[in-house]
């Protein structure tokens, strides 16, 4: 039995823990079976009753229950004999493969059925061998536990069939003396927040006794008494000098030290333009093109470049940027004159920083050259920085004991103290292999990337009639380690359910922890969204959490980076093949210490609410100050120093993968051979690109935060004066107490000075149309709280959890909840916002700048009201609002 692990990832688990240290929990009791009954289904044929799964009979096919339909939604309610910490979810299975087989798995537990917590979505073999999953249900930190399990089907390996669940077992603690300590916290935690989330929607509206009566009688803290007393300065009596005082005794006291490290950072990029060489007085640097390598040698600081497809030919220039300098050299103009590799793409290098050695393995051969045996030898170089010479280690590792065939699209890193190279994946090329290109006359990287569309590894599209072919059994590579001191190479794994071998995946090394990441990746047909570690000591394979929040769609454009100092993976998607309609880039950080995925960077080109959203840009004349960005691409490189905190990227192609296929289709000559691609192309709305840039995560540092709030207040008192018609001191202050706080590098800075300029010069002395903090929006008055992530949320107080999804779907749910919030907001007058309600929201803003542990709830009372349905008795749509 394999095992997996998934923890749920909720706001509420990444949260700061909430003064409770007189309420620790020892959770760590012995593991136990734990006794279940069937309470609920979907629906069932009635020779499969759902009390099947209770019973492990992998040999009789009608021990199982299997839905009435694949229609969604399709479940099992399971209930416990009693409350129990749940720990372990294990499916047995028929004993041969079977079409009504799950693929995924969506498994939710809570205290009540109707509000459970979606844990995870899991992916199943379709095989005999009997599977478990890790869980934890957790709140702020802490395992609560569980009454009811839903398991919820999503899709058959059968595409079309019904659902079949053959046997389930539970596993947790059910120590009634472990539970009953976590039963009593979550009741003293929900009574607490129910009574904070009452004291601060009180004093929001304006009733002082009644929060004041309520804190006295409970003894309950709202938050921080310095939030407390800036509250009663900024609000009720306007002391904006009193305010500033309390900032810096905030920031004096570290408050802003614990609020720094659990904010999310920001990306920041910047374009390379390399100096000119000052004996030609010329720019050097790598032409455009794609399927390229780079590798980095951080100590010296060098980025080595070497190969790729420019559009006509595969490449051999090698290239060497130096960091301080900003300037590239060319090491070789083609490298196989020099002893090395021949032109090639879709190989890989890696490099040893302490012993100055590069390698490179594997290539992309095209169809019409896998005839002649030479080609197809998987040759082993090795490169010394020391005398800039080539090495032949190896004319081809398949003749090795244990090395790889001739492949592409693999990866592989180098353990530097251990002096192994780890090789993962890749499609294997064969001489049998000569129908596996793209169209006739298609070549190089081209035809590698029609294959990737239409050569059986689409799970979306199938080649037109005019290019299908009859395509051989994929064959994938898998984990080899190559010992460099004895020059042998080892097959760690061949194939395997947890670490199944891909091609167009990312692999990383931590070396302090000994193992592997893998990510995503896509082989034959299917689309991987795993993410794998491999302990390399133990030989482990484990499947980590299928985050309802993670990058989504990462197919074959995904690139990504390892932090071992920060225990920190970095994922930069690019464009998917489904999205015609818009291109994307987006960057996320895997914390590994957390188990928590976080969006920081998000670009989309092309779809129509980027397209609206640039027409206003337009018309606010703000333009020049949106911040420089790479365009989205695919067969790019991206590379990171664990130095400098820096990434780098370079080249690659713009468009999605649906765009370069029309492209290919286009370019066909009337004798049907495609002109091969140039260099630059963009009629297709896709380029080749050589653009080099530098990606710096920026944290907010204490100094930063403090600096942002004097600077909110500064602005608020601002619109203040603007608003009773001082215009002359508004003036003065914006030019002597306002820009001079202003960072000149912040580009929200920068956006809010030049509001400001512009209400000032309309001088109504109304609120701004447009928000002038990048921190959320100010035109709602519940807008304090709603554009932060709320550890305390409904969802929290109620039990309720809303997982699985796209993030799109999250988006979507959010804009949805905060309409819904506006409409059912209380009434005023049509008329301009007081002072007050401005205040508030500056408040609110202030607040979320602190540790959230020692400010008010982010959620509202009324987020725990559903709105109800019509035409439902007593039923709601769940929609917080």
């Amino acid at each position: 039995m394999t095992e997996r692990t998934a923890t749920m990832a909720t706001a509420a688990a990444a949260a700061a823990t909430y003064s409770d240290a007189d309420n620790s929990i020892d959770t760590h009791g012995s593991i136990s079976v734990l006794q279940y009954t069937v309470v609920d289904c979907s629906s069932y044929l009635e020779q499969y009753p759902p009390e099947n799964i209770a019973e492990n009979r992998p040999s009789d096919q009608a021990s199982r229950w299997s839905s009435e339909t694949n229609a969604p939604p399709q479940y099992l309610m399971l209930r416990l004999t009693r409350p129990a910490l749940l720990r372990r979810v294990s499916f047995g299975k028929y004993e041969k493969p079977h079409v009504c087989n799950p693929k995924r798995m969506r498994i939710s537990t809570g205290l009540c059925p109707t509000r459970l917590y979606s844990l995870a979505t899991c992916q199943l073999a379709n095989d005999s061998s009997a599977e478990s999953f890790g869980l934890s249900l957790q709140l702020r930190g802490r395992e609560i536990p569980s009454l009811f399990v839903r398991l919820e089907p999503l899709i058959t390996w059968g595409g079309t069939f019904n659902f079949s669940i053959w046997f389930v077992q539970l596993e947790g603690v059910a120590d009634p003396d472990i539970v009953d300590r976590s039963l009593d916290w979550l009741r003293e935690f929900r009574e607490r927040e129910s009574i904070r989330l009452c004291m601060k929607h009180l004093r929001k509206r304006g009733h002082v006794e009644a929060f004041r009566a309520l804190s006295g009688e409970t003894g309950v803290r709202l938050e921080h008494p310095i939030l407390t007393e800036l509250y009663d300065c900024l609000v009720e009596r306007g002391d904006f000098d009193r305010c500033e005082e309390l900032i810096q005794t905030a920031y004096d006291s570290g408050l802003f030290n614990q609020s720094a490290g659990s904010r999310p950072s920001k990306a920041v990029w910047q374009p390379i333009e390399p100096v000119a060489n000052s004996e030609t007085g010329q720019v050097q640097k790598p032409g455009m093109r794609g399927g390229h390598q780079m590798a980095l040698d951080h100590l010296a600081k060098q980025i080595y470049l070497f190969g790729g497809w420019d559009g006509y030919r595969d490449l051999a220039d090698f290239w060497a940027y130096d960091i301080d300098a900003n300037k590239w050299r060319c090491l070789s103009v083609d490298t196989s004159s020099d002893g090395g590799p021949t032109p090639r793409s879709c190989h890989k290098i890696c490099f040893d920083y302490e012993r100055k050695r590069l390698y490179t393995l594997g290539r992309y051969v095209d169809s019409s050259l896998r005839d002649c045996p030479d080609s197809m030898r998987n040759d082993f170089y090795v490169w010394n920085a020391d005398t800039a010479q080539w090495l032949l280690i190896c004319e081809d590792t398949a003749c090795q004991s244990g090395g790889p065939c001739l492949l592409f699209d693999h990866q592989m890193c180098i353990h530097v103290t251990r002096q192994v190279i780890y090789v993962f994946g890749g499609r294997e090329l064969h001489r049998s292999d000569t129908h596996s290109g793209g169209p006739a006359g298609l070549e190089g990287v081209d035809s590698y990337y029609y294959q990737l569309q239409h050569g059986g590894l689409s799970s979306s599209s199938t080649p037109s009639s005019s290019h299908r072919r009859l395509l051989p059994a994929h064959t994938y590579s898998g984990l080899h380690s190559y010992h460099i001191a004895t020059n042998t190479w080892t097959l760690l794994r061949c194939d395997g359910r947890m670490l199944a071998p891909r091609m167009g995946h990312s692999m990383l090394l931590h070396p302090t922890a000994d193992c592997l990441y893998v990510l995503a990746g896509q082989r034959i047909k299917e689309q991987l969204t795993d993410f794998v570690r491999f302990d390399l000591t133990t030989g482990r394979a484990v499947c980590l959490a299928d985050h309802a929040c993670k990058p989504s769609g990462c197919g074959l454009t995904q690139r990504a980076t390892l932090d071992a100092e920060l225990d920190e993976i970095y994922v930069l998607t690019g464009p998917h093949r489904d999205r015609a309609s818009a291109d994307e880039n987006s960057l996320w950080v895997y914390s590994i210490r957390r188990d928590s995925w976080t969006c920081v960077y998000r670009r989309v080109v092309g779809g129509p609410q980027q397209r609206q959203k640039q027409q206003q840009q337009r018309q606010q004349n703000l333009q020049h100050l949106q911040p420089l960005q790479p365009e989205p691409r695919y067969a790019h490189q991206l590379l990171y120093d664990p130095a400098a905190k820096v990434h780098y990227l370079f080249g690659g192609k713009t468009g999605t993968q649906h765009q370069q296929h029309s492209l290919l289709r286009q370019q066909q000559s009337a004798a049907g051979r495609a002109a091969p691609l140039s260099v630059g192309d963009s009629a297709d709305g896709g380029s080749r690109l050589d653009d080099f840039w530098s990606l710096r995560l920026v944290r907010d540092t204490p100094e930063a935060l403090a600096r942002r709030c004097r600077l909110l207040l500064r602005r608020q008192l601002c619109l203040e004066l603007l608003r009773s018609g001082r215009t002359a001191l508004a003036l003065g202050h914006l030019r002597q107490r306002v820009a001079k706080l202003a960072d000149p590098n912040s580009q929200a800075d920068a956006r809010l000075l030049s509001r400001l300029a512009e209400q000032l010069v309309r001088s109504t002395g109304q609120q701004p149309e447009h928000d002038i903090d990048n921190e959320g929006s100010a035109s709602d008055v519940d807008s304090d709280d709603e554009s932060t992530p709320s550890s305390t949320s409904a969802a929290e107080l109620a039990g309720v959890g809303r997982g699985g999804g796209s993030i799109s779907d999250q988006l979507a749910d959010a804009e949805a909840a905060t309409a819904a919030r506006r409409l059912l907001r209380p009434k005023r007058p049509d008329r301009p916002d007081t002072v007050a309600e401005q205040r508030r929201r500056l408040f609110g803003r202030l607040s979320r700048l602190f540790p959230e542990a020692e400010s008010q709830p982010r959620a509202h009372l009324p987020d725990l009201l559903a709105c109800p349905c019509s035409g439902e008795a007593g039923g709601s749509c769940g929609l917080p609002l």
